[in-house]
């Protein structure tokens, strides 16, 4: 048996037929930990000789979660966002960490693939969840919560999709014993396309209150706004830009499965100054673009949040996330740059290019304008119907006519009727009904 402790939990290592077996029992005594390995030495036997091994064999999902990252590593340009996601589902499928500290409100159910498999009410419990509001840190006014966007929970529900998609493929079905994806058909988030876009004047304030290398990647982002944010992060001098800061160049960005061609950008003048002072500032030591503290930056969200919420200090609209109808995140800047080329005039080919999309569709969705160009139209219908001071005049109430009651309802009183009714009551044998009328 080779079974040791680690971070408080029995571990397993041991090979099988040339295969490196390394993964956590999840047991806390020796005597049961070498039990789990066992097993699972058993169920290895089992595969390797063509018995089918079921579900409730499968490998728990902090253990898959591991090999599905390695996988993802190799076709993905931003790694770091798949281990967000991941370590977001490992707070409901997985066990708490041993490192950092416990996420508050996180369930931690220490699950296998294979009991999504047999009880898909554990889909339900995660809904569920991913729709409750989560602890946030807290402030001086007390504890303050958050709750995911659409789009956020619909990331989470791709990538556990593909955590049992990768667990379906012929060459990991043996191990996991998984045949069936059971995310299949989940329900997802309605999809809405966010129209939030910074004026001038907000993005002033909020440049004001960043950090330096936030401020540097806000440059970035508006005058080349076709670098997504994990371009920006990876900017190097020495690999992506010309040498007079004329031209930079990516090879490595989302679109490049499709198009097979590297992102080629021209860097604006001020631009170019900015760079300059930045890569007198950097030295030769460092030649990525954006860094903290001499040290390469892998995201920005704190960054960007904290630049918001000191901004909304003196401009309470300013919301931070996409939680929020009109937040902001650092993608914002891609449909604020698109907006202001739109309310430019920039040629629409032209400004699709400067935004590296593939079609003019996607640079119309980018870009909102404000309809200005309705004014002329709308001014001229105005003025065809003058009906102001028809809407403004004083309402004139017509006369309120007496009514009596009658089994059938309330009737107004008519002169007519008022003196054929003085009659009957005074013994008058007039004839009610209508008469007929005289040729």
């Amino acid at each position: 048996m080779s079974v040791y402790k680690r971070g408080g939990v029995y571990w397993m290592h041991f090979l099988y037929r040339g295969t490196r077996v390394q993964r956590t029992t999840g047991q806390v005594t020796k005597d049961a930990a070498q039990a789990v390995e066992r097993q699972t030495r058993d169920t290895l036997r089992q595969q390797a000789h063509g018995v089918a091994v079921g579900p409730a064999h499968s490998p728990t999902f902090q253990d898959w979660v591991e090999i599905y990252a390695e996988h993802a590593a190799r076709t993905v340009t931003r790694p770091e966002r798949i281990d967000d996601l991941l370590r977001g589902l490992l707070r409901f499928f997985g066990t708490p960490p041993k490192t950092a500290p416990r996420e508050p409100g996180a369930p931690y159910h220490d699950l296998r693939l294979g009991d999504v498999v047999n009880d898909p009410t554990w889909l339900l419990k995660w809904e569920t969840w991913l729709r409750a509001p989560k602890p946030d840190r807290l402030d001086k006014t007390g504890q303050r919560t958050r709750v995911w966007s659409g789009q956020t929970r619909n990331q989470y529900r791709s990538t556990l999709s593909q955590l049992f998609t990768l667990a379906m493929k012929p060459h990991w079905r043996a191990l996991t014993g998984i045949t069936t994806n059971p995310c299949a058909g989940l329900d997802r988030d309605r999809r809405r396309r966010r129209t939030v876009a910074i004026d001038r004047a907000d993005l002033g304030l909020i440049i004001s209150q960043a950090s330096y290398h936030l401020r540097l990647a806000i440059a970035i982002a508006l005058l080349t706004p076709k670098l997504r944010e994990g371009n920006i992060l990876a900017l190097r001098f020495d690999r992506h830009f010309s040498k007079d800061l004329a031209w930079l160049t990516v090879r490595e960005h989302k679109t490049a499965t499709h198009t097979g061609r590297p992102l080629v950008a021209y860097v604006p003048t001020q631009l170019r100054e900015i760079l300059t002072a930045a890569k007198a500032r950097a030295g030769k030591k460092h030649q990525h673009v954006i860094t903290y503290h001499g040290r390469p930056v892998h995201e920005l969200r704190g960054a960007v949040k904290g630049a918001v919420e000191r901004a909304a200090q003196t401009a309470p609209h300013l919301k931070y996330g996409r939680a929020d109808d009109e937040g902001i995140t650092f993608h914002t800047l891609r449909h604020s740059a698109s907006t202001l080329m739109g309310e430019l005039g920039i040629a629409l080919v032209k400004h699709r290019d400067l935004m590296g999309h593939a079609s003019l569709e996607t640079t119309l969705w980018y870009t909102h304008l404000r309809p200005t160009h309705e004014a002329a139209p709308a001014e001229l219908l105005s003025e065809s119907l003058p009906i102001k001071d028809l809407v403004l005049a004083k309402r004139l109430r017509p006369p309120v006519a007496t009514s009596v009651s009658t089994r059938q309802g309330t009737r107004a009183k008519t002169p007519a009727l008022q003196e054929k009714r003085a009659h009957v009551a005074h013994g008058s044998k007039t004839d009610l009904r209508p008469t007929a009328s005289k040729t």
